[in-house]
């Protein structure tokens, strides 16, 4: 919503945000330039959300992660729960990255061909005050 780009696109491995991928991306590149090995993991689900994760998934997030000493979780805290009890029993340690400040309330407007955006954005903080995103 920040960078005002398309919340969500059709592509080969189903729903992609640009805004996220670059996010990703920046992240990836700071720990790089520490000499920090990197990879990314996601669902290619309609809503890539780790709290309706199968076992499956689960398993792959945890063969992915053996080789690694940390998995750094882009979401909510059912996200990090997520991926606690996946990678449980492993060497692996489980970091939340991000911290939830209210939730979006926003009017979805859909373009050919499967392009989601979002418009009239409002952030609902606790107790359900409102304030417009711009």
């Amino acid at each position: 919503m920040q960078k005002h780009t398309t919340c969500l696109e059709l592509s080969k491995r189903g729903f992609k945000s640009e805004a996220f991928q670059d996010h990703v991306r920046s992240i990836r590149e700071s720990l790089e330039d520490l000499d920090i090995k990197t990879d990314v993991f996601s669902t290619y689900m309609p809503c890539p959300t780790m709290c309706l994760w199968t076992k499956g998934q689960r398993e792959r997030l945890r063969n992915r992660a053996k080789d690694y000493e940390a998995a750094v979780v882009l979401g909510c805290d059912t996200a990090s729960y997520t991926a606690r009890q996946a990678l449980q029993d492993t060497n692996c340690q489980v970091f939340q990255a991000m911290r939830i400040t209210g939730l979006t309330n926003a009017t979805v407007k859909f373009r050919f061909p499967m392009t989601v955006t979002l418009e009239e954005k409002t952030r609902v903080t606790e107790g359900g005050n409102a304030s417009k995103v711009p």
